[in-house]
């Protein structure tokens, strides 16, 4: 039976593209699909084909002040849910309340935080998804976040990585207030962390990520699935005739990119990879988004090109490494290419991401303040090593043999009947 689905999500590119290739293959399967998120995701939303609901709040995804505050390694995530989803929940929910009344189903991703709250008001079922292995929290996988405290606590065992999480929740309670009090309006039981348990569903947890990049736990949310990554990359599907030019002209390229967000807060990122590759003779692919266009060097050598944007999908199986700032959708595209990666993390899910890809021997991390001095190294360690582009070589044949999106419209499908 065809159903109207109401996919919400909140966040970058990285948030919304998973819920776009979601929406088209559930509008193939003969669903109606509305994408309700920021207004400025509107053009890109209508142009892709898809029904848009604006949701508040707005922000402008290139407003580099609000995105460098995003991106802080310390206190990105605090700001993320105090100034900039907490703030305006009412707003969301009432919104969200609208927006639901013509749909069967709402489905939202991990920074929706009036998504459960309007499931239980209105009895509307919801599906939750998770896009990276980070916001599961599991005791025996364990998360990382930016402190080097975490990544130890890590190593020690389930029992003292529940203890961690534990005091997660403590230190995150008071940014939660006004979410409870905001229940306690509406009628609602306080219920639990809404930056922890409560951001699942009871009916269906979808975990939008490959099981080759982390393996389903038994300490994951009942009802939760592992699909396998989605992907879309925009409708402009082609490469520029420049840049193609490049690719066919010599040896495959490193790419360096910092995915949608961090690209704003990039400070020595990009000239101090054109030094680096100056100096291992490497050819070279620089995504640097429109801003960063204004601040590259009048002449560049030979072996570098720089653009603004280029679809990961085209351009990362032609690269012989990707260096990226570890954002789930990104490091999905390196792995999918087959490609080793080389990780400078911001903030965010980006370390546990980092450390992911060290662990499976597909790639290596660099932390943002030793980038400059051990890039030559690292790089150079990376694309000498047989052994890690082998593993990344098979890594990529398995997360091209699966079908994420197909796994999860079975899910949802499934779960409805």
């Amino acid at each position: 039976v065809a159903k109207h689905f109401l996919l919400h999500t909140f966040g970058s590119l990285g948030d919304l593209h998973p819920f776009m290739a979601l929406g088209l293959g559930l509008q193939a399967k003969g669903h109606k699909v509305s994408i309700g998120t920021s207004e400025p995701y509107r053009t890109r939303v209508e142009k892709a084909g898809l029904d848009f609901i604006p949701i508040r709040p707005n922000f402008d995804p290139n407003d580099p002040t609000l995105l460098a505050k995003i991106m802080d390694s310390k206190t990105g995530t605090q700001y993320v849910f105090k100034d900039l989803t907490l703030p305006y929940l009412r707003d969301t929910y009432a919104d969200l309340s609208k927006s639901v009344q013509e749909a069967d189903v709402l489905m939202s991703s991990t920074l929706t935080l009036a998504a459960p709250m309007v499931a239980q008001k209105t009895g509307i079922p919801w599906i939750s998804s998770v896009l990276a292995p980070v916001s599961f929290f599991s005791a025996y996988d364990p998360s990382v976040i930016s402190t080097p405290m975490s990544e130890w606590i890590s190593k020690r065992g389930p029992g003292l990585n529940r203890w961690f999480f534990n005091m997660g929740k403590v230190f995150t309670n008071s940014w939660a207030k006004p979410l409870y009090a905001f229940r306690q309006e509406l009628g609602l039981p306080k219920g639990e962390s809404p930056f922890f348990e409560a951001q699942h569903s009871p009916y269906l947890t979808l975990a939008l990520f490959s099981k080759h990049f982390a393996a389903p736990q038994q300490d994951w949310p009942k009802n939760s699935q592992a699909t396998g990554f989605l992907f879309y990359d925009g409708v402009e599907q082609d490469l520029e005739p420049e840049l193609e030019s490049f690719l066919q002209a010599g040896d495959p390229p490193v790419v360096f990119t910092l995915g949608s967000a961090a690209v704003y807060s990039a400070g020595g990122f990009y000239l101090d990879s054109i030094e680096a590759v100056k100096k291992l003779g490497t050819r070279a692919v620089l995504l640097v988004g429109q801003e960063g266009l204004k601040t590259m060097p009048r002449s560049l050598p030979k072996n570098v090109f720089v653009a603004a944007y280029a679809p990961y999908s085209k351009l990362f199986s032609r690269a012989s490494a990707v260096v990226h700032q570890g954002g789930i959708g990104t490091t999905a595209q390196a792995l999918r290419a087959g490609k080793l990666a080389l990780i400078m993390p911001f903030a965010h899910d980006q370390f546990d991401n980092a450390l992911r890809i060290q662990g499976l021997g597909v790639g290596l991390r660099v932390k943002k303040q030793d980038y400059k001095s051990q890039l030559v190294a690292l790089l150079d360690q990376l694309l000498s090593d047989e052994s890690i582009k082998t593993k990344a070589r098979d890594l990529g044949k398995k997360l091209q043999a699966e079908n994420g999106l197909e796994q999860a419209i079975v899910a949802i499908e499934q779960a409805l009947n």
